[in-house]
């Protein structure tokens, strides 16, 4: 009853795409190979289940029939397919069943071994009915790339043999009562081989080989919902690959039609569409004059229960050529070269020490284990150091606590990922001394909203806003039916400061309208985005303390060494001071706010203990509202910990640029 519902369910859904406004039709054949995976409860003894049950089973067969394709959409097929599948089976069982027997060679009682196997071939003929979708087309890529998704129903048409056959395995010396090692217990037709459905999903290509004729490569898996057999569960998945060919019997189209005459000349008339600007205020970009210091987070985080530097934190350097000048001009990017950073300066100082201690999270590992990883974490560290900086043995201390002295709040799963780490330490100021680029060329978007009015004299159906400089594309848009008469449109910043030394100081960027008519018809409209590049008049000084330790507001001995550095060297009587407090997402949103205002208002008294006369305009909290990295890292929530001061002096006219 259920394969005639499905075949007539299939039936009634070809008739349909048969109906479809379309001539493409395409027969063809297919043929294949296919794994076979058999999941079973059969007993080995019917009425028997105590004796064991053949559960599991794998083999490989072949699969071949004909298709009939029908186009429905440019972009979606219907097929309907009738498949030969030979689905041969082995199921295996070994089993002793708890009985010994007497085995001559070792003078003992072994466990009575026996081998139950059962083999089948199942001839099937399957109908099935399916949609293959075309993805790419469906944006408007003619990439014949495509997937495939439907439902089958088989029958074992062609027959349904089998063959259960049992063989002693152990003892050696035992036969069964006919003589024989191993035997056929039974055979023939399986007398409860049922019909069965599934559902089958596969991908695939189209290849056209000529005009009409296409390749169809596919692999894919059918998923069996059904029973073999009525009275025991026995089900068959399989994955397969195939290849088919298929024709395309479809009417060929009709010749085309001569070319009309030439239009006649028309009387000018408004233009279909029309787009301008909206506002004549043009995207500004800032160049400035930047000096920024990198303070050094002397942390390296390790994986749990590991003792192995992760590949982060040796990247591959010369060390012949390698300069802090060469480092890049980012925050994260510095501090994934500390290692090699800290080798450099202690190889150019022989009497510089380092100390390096390695901690636990106390939890990774068993207590009475913990010191041993913290020590393989000091030690990998200082291999690493000693080999690629050739550094001497008593340069590196290497000491132990089995959890950090200031450690992150454990209760958080990132503080328990976050204590993982060796920490290091030197005496000599120099050897952890901030990482400064001076007075390099960096660009600010100050306006990056632009606002164009449109005017269509005929209905969309859809339309698509995009903004370029010299073949980047800077924003798109898009939307469906009546086209706005207001667009506004956002440029990505990030993308157009990197294109801030390309652009002059007065220039253009290209903004494009398509849109498509309720009748279809494609129009077009451009419109010159003025953008200009201005100069800053201030040059920058940036300082990021590194780093608050979790949940502290106060500034370390270091951290006040280094401000009181960056004051005397960046801050003049003309200057002005900007001070933000940060933190990283852990904990409440409040608690971060009240934490980084904490350290904005230490920062700041701070500053005026060492320059009373500075002028500050404003030290302010932000919490965690704009984190400055990932904070799935241990290293960027570290970093957010921190109050960062901008200062921005007058630039002296007659100075270098």
């Amino acid at each position: 009853m259920r394969m005639c519902i499905l075949v007539g369910v299939c039936l009634t859904l070809q008739v349909l795409i048969a109906r479809a406004d379309s001539d493409v039709e395409w027969w063809g054949v297919f043929g294949g190979w296919s794994l076979l995976d058999h999941r079973a409860s059969i007993p080995v003894y019917d009425g028997q289940p105590e004796c064991g049950e053949f559960t599991r089973g794998r083999s490989s067969g072949i699969l071949f029939g004909v298709s009939y394709d029908r186009s429905v959409l440019p972009w979606i097929e219907g097929s309907l397919r009738a498949t030969l599948w030979h689905r041969p089976a082995r199921l295996e069982l070994v089993t002793d069943n708890g009985l010994e027997a007497y085995d001559p060679a070792q003078g003992a009682y072994v466990p009575y071994l026996r081998r139950h196997v059962w083999n089948a071939t199942l001839r099937y003929l399957g109908l099935e009915l399916s949609g293959r979708i075309y993805p790419l087309r469906a944006i408007g890529l003619e990439i014949p790339f495509w997937l495939r998704v439907g439902g089958d129903v088989s029958h074992p048409a062609f027959g349904a043999d089998y063959e259960q056959t049992e063989e002693i395995i152990q003892p050696a010396a035992l036969l069964f009562p006919d003589g024989t090692r191993r035997h056929t217990i039974a055979s023939g037709a399986i007398p409860d081989a049922a019909t069965t459905f599934g559902v089958v999903t596969s991908v695939g290509a189209t290849l056209p080989l000529r005009e009409r004729i296409a390749l169809m490569p596919e692999l894919g898996i059918r998923y069996g919902l059904g029973s073999i057999r009525s009275t025991y569960q026995w089900t068959v998945h399989a994955a397969f690959a195939a290849v088919g060919i298929r024709v395309n019997w479809s009417t060929p189209p009709p010749e085309p039609l001569p070319p009309p005459p030439p239009p006649q000349p028309e009387e000018p008339t408004t233009p279909l569409q029309m787009l301008s600007l909206a506002s004549p205020e043009p995207i500004t970009v800032q160049e400035a004059v930047v000096t920024e210091t990198f303070p050094l987070l002397p942390y390296v985080f390790f994986d749990s229960a590991s003792s192995v530097i992760p590949p982060r934190y040796v990247p591959p350097i010369d060390p012949e050529r390698f300069a802090d000048s060469l480092l890049p001009r980012s925050t994260l990017g510095i501090y994934y070269h500390l290692l090699h950073i800290l080798g450099k300066r202690l190889a150019a100082d022989t009497t510089a020490v380092l100390l390096i201690t390695g901690t636990t999270d106390g939890r990774e590992v068993p207590p009475a284990e913990q010191r041993a990883l913290a020590r393989a974490r000091a030690e990998a560290t200082a291999g690493y150091l000693a080999s690629c900086w050739h550094l001497r043995p008593s340069q590196l201390v290497v000491r132990t606590i089995p959890t950090p002295s200031i450690p992150t709040n454990p209760a958080y799963p990132e503080g328990l990922v976050e204590n993982r780490r060796v920490e290091l330490a030197s005496e000599q100021q120099s050897v952890f001394a901030p990482i400064v680029h001076e007075r390099f060329r960096e660009y600010v978007v100050l306006r990056s909203r632009a606002t164009l009015r449109t005017e269509s004299t005929l209905p969309t159906a859809g339309w698509e806003l995009e903004a370029r400089y010299s073949n980047a594309i800077l924003a798109r848009r898009q939307g469906y039916g009546t086209l706005p008469s207001v667009l506004g449109i956002d440029l990505d910043t990030a993308a157009l400061a990197a294109l801030a030394p390309q652009i002059a100081d007065r220039d253009s960027i290209e903004c494009e309208l398509r849109t498509e008519t309720a009748e279809g018809r494609q129009l077009q409209s451009r419109v010159f985005l003025p953008i200009v590049r201005t100069t800053s008049k201030f040059e920058r000084r940036r300082l990021s303390l590194v780093v608050f330790d979790f949940d502290r507001a106060e500034l370390s001995p270091s951290n006040r060494a280094l401000v009181q550095r960056f004051v005397a060297g960046a801050i003049t009587p003309r200057s002005r001071v900007r001070i933000t407090g940060t933190t990283d997402r852990l904990g409440e949103a409040a608690y971060n706010m009240q934490l980084s205002q904490a350290r904005a208002d230490e920062t700041r008294r701070t500053i005026e203990a060492i320059l009373p006369s500075v002028h500050i305009e404003e030290a302010r909290g932000i919490g965690s509202s704009q984190l400055l990295f990932d904070n799935s890292l241990p290293e960027g929530r570290s970093y957010c910990r921190t109050v960062t001061i901008v200062v921005e002096t007058p630039l002296d006219p007659s100075a270098p640029r």
